[in-house]
């Protein structure tokens, strides 16, 4: 009954602060600006995602904060998301979020192009920074919390103080990208280098960055990691792959996998797919598309992104494909 009561009340901590800092008011990412953020989607509700939703709702992967400490419920979980909350975070307030994204709101961004590539990464990069912001929130409140420090062992305060210095180098390293897409945006640079392939599918949809094909070894010791960025973008009939990595910070194997997806067959295109999935933190698709994978083949997804999330080596895998016999 003791053990009980004391997991119940570290458990309690970390829900009472995984709780606060989501009620936390975030100033606008843009720099300088004061403002409060408001919730900013990283695709467009009115054409992308509204082509995805059945009834005003999609189906998210999102973290399960309150169950983390459970070692037999995993924290994260595909759930149920109004499209006001799908793919979106508390990134610009309502001025930037209006004038920076202007030209690929209006209904006709050209996924060809260079300046319309760079806002869809430059915000998605944002939205990565935030995400980070948000974490680093909660482990300095719970490194500062008397409870956890208490009841925890030593190896827990020093393993929280670890894994929020990578978050902290982690972040630096976004922001140099996103400044190096700043300069694109507003000088007409291009410092990145994008591709775009159609896929004949849809109902699915990711922007984000990844540090994919990095080792253990490149993340303990390099300042800046190789970034690679990729977006999905649905419509009724068709999905634009987007995929976009910095001139100067890209490495062989990032080259050939972009190969792979110019050449993709179709009866390969589901694992890639999963395996790039995989990299995501957020991502989500359409109800009714979801409702027809297979329990089992959800459970593997399940296992293969916790493996992924406590790796610091990041390999796509391509030998499960979670849409098999669906498209």
């Amino acid at each position: 009954m003791a053990k009980d009561n004391k997991i119940r009340k570290i458990q309690n901590v970390f829900a009472g602060i995984a709780k606060n800092v989501s009620k936390k008011k975030w100033k606008c990412i843009v720099e300088e600006c004061t403002e409060d953020a408001i919730n900013s989607h990283l695709l467009m509700q009115n054409g992308i995602l509204n082509s995805v939703a059945e009834e005003g709702h999609l189906v998210e992967l999102r973290p399960k904060a309150i169950e983390a400490l459970k070692k037999e419920v995993l924290p994260y979980e595909f759930c149920k998301v109004g499209i006001t909350q799908a793919i979106s975070f508390p990134l610009f307030c309502n001025l930037h979020d209006t004038i920076l994204f202007k030209e690929i709101e209006c209904g006709c961004a050209d996924y060809t192009k260079y300046r319309h590539l760079a806002l869809y990464s430059y915000r998605s990069i944002c939205a990565e920074i935030r995400r980070k912001d948000i974490e680093i929130e909660k482990m300095v409140r719970e490194l500062s919390s008397e409870i956890l420090n208490k009841e925890l062992s030593d190896d827990w305060n020093e393993t929280r103080k670890f894994q929020k210095q990578m978050m902290e180098k982690g972040r630096d390293e976004l922001c140099f990208y996103r400044d190096e897409l700043i300069k694109d945006i507003s000088e007409g640079t291009e410092n990145y280098e994008f591709v775009s392939v159609q896929l004949p599918v849809t109902g699915i949809y990711v922007s984000t960055p990844s540090s994919l094909f990095s080792t253990e070894d490149e993340t303990m010791t390099k300042s800046i990691l190789n970034m690679f960025i990729f977006h999905l973008i649905p419509n009724e009939e068709f999905s634009w792959l987007v995929m976009g990595y910095h001139k100067n910070y890209v490495n062989n194997e990032v080259l050939r996998y972009i190969e792979k997806w110019k050449k993709v067959t179709k009866n390969k295109q589901g694992n890639m797919l999963t395996g790039m999935l995989l990299q995501a933190e957020t991502w989500g698709l359409k109800p009714s598309l979801f409702n027809k994978i297979p329990q089992e083949h959800i459970r593997q997804f399940y296992m293969h992104y916790e493996d992924n999330c406590n790796s610091l080596n990041q390999y796509p895998i391509e030998d499960f494909n979670l849409f098999e016999g669906i498209f």
